[in-house]
């Protein structure tokens, strides 16, 4: 049954027993990592390429960080194999767009219990891929086309309407942040059941999304009056919004220390890039807050 849930290891849905039975498998994954130091989660650049040019994007904001060339089918097939032995369970596959390698999603879908799919939402990912995959939508479409290279909206609804593995990521800026009822309009209308948010984290502060810390309360303070309007919709917590609120991960951060991180040809890479730890608001880092709190434990020294 467990393997049939294939949802993200934080984030809750209404079937209590799952839940559960997930919460304990991850526990189990997480003393085995601190017994024997082996990640179990592994973030992976499955292509380069994309169908959109964001302006926020790190990809086009670092051309010299990404590879030549691509892996073909059966090296993938191969590097997957060899990730699983080494113990890796869950996987977010990211890019470019994961959409455009679907024959690479195919084959870790054979794999690995859960996986996380990053997509733009504008190419259908087929049914049999059951894994939760997290759609970005940052506003209504004038503000998708000018930041996103294109209006979004009307493809997403075409493929993804009713979709219960869908989960729309919402990266909050100072720009965008009062377009959250907007995002949970759009998500009601198309019967998507879940909103989750990253806060823009820049590389400096001459970033044009920058913001400072009374914009980013601000923006915390949205999330939770439209939380109160949305209370299914929105999957926001305490973790999580602490998280946003302190914004400084210089320090021990999971995602980053606790995870491997890869490019398309399978080179290790660091976990963000460009992005500054300093002005943290990174999804993954939040929704896997809970566990920074055993790995400072266990750290708590050095």
């Amino acid at each position: 049954m467990l393997a049939k849930f294939r949802n993200p290891i934080f984030l809750w849905d209404k079937n209590y027993r799952l839940n559960i039975q997930r919460m304990f498998k991850v526990v189990c994954y997480e003393f085995k990592r601190m017994l024997f130091n082996k990640p179990y989660i592994a973030e992976l650049d499955i292509t380069n390429k994309c169908n959109l040019k964001c302006r926020h994007c790190f990809y086009y904001k670092n051309p010299d960080y990404i590879p030549d060339g691509e892996l073909t089918i059966g090296e993938w097939k191969s590097k997957l194999k060899s990730l699983h032995n080494s113990g890796i369970r869950r996987l977010c596959l990211v890019g470019g767009e994961p959409a455009l390698r679907l024959n690479v999603v195919e084959e870790a879908n054979k794999l690995f219990p859960y996986i996380d799919i990053c997509s733009n939402g504008q190419i259908k990912i087929p049914d049999n891929i059951n894994h939760r995959i997290f759609i970005s939508i940052d506003g209504n479409d004038e503000y998708n086309e000018l930041y996103r290279s294109s209006k979004i909206l009307e493809k997403i609804s075409q493929n993804y309407y009713n979709d219960k593995r869908v989960v729309i990521l919402m990266t909050l800026n100072g720009k965008n942040y009062k377009q959250i009822g907007t995002v949970a309009d759009f998500a009601i209308e198309n019967k998507i059941d879940s909103i989750v948010f990253s806060l823009y984290t820049p590389s400096t502060e001459k970033d044009e999304l920058y913001f400072d810390n009374n914009t980013r309360n601000e923006i915390i303070n949205a999330i939770k009056a439209n939380k109160a309007k949305y209370p299914e919709l929105l999957k926001v917590n305490a973790f999580i919004l602490k998280w946003y609120a302190n914004g400084d991960h210089k320090d021990k951060c999971y995602w980053r220390d606790q995870v491997k991180h890869f490019n398309s040809i399978m080179e290790e890479r660091e976990a963000c890039l460009s992005m500054n730890c300093s002005y943290c608001g990174y999804f993954s880092g939040a929704n896997i807050a809970p566990l920074n709190i055993l790995y400072r434990f266990k750290n708590r020294d050095k």
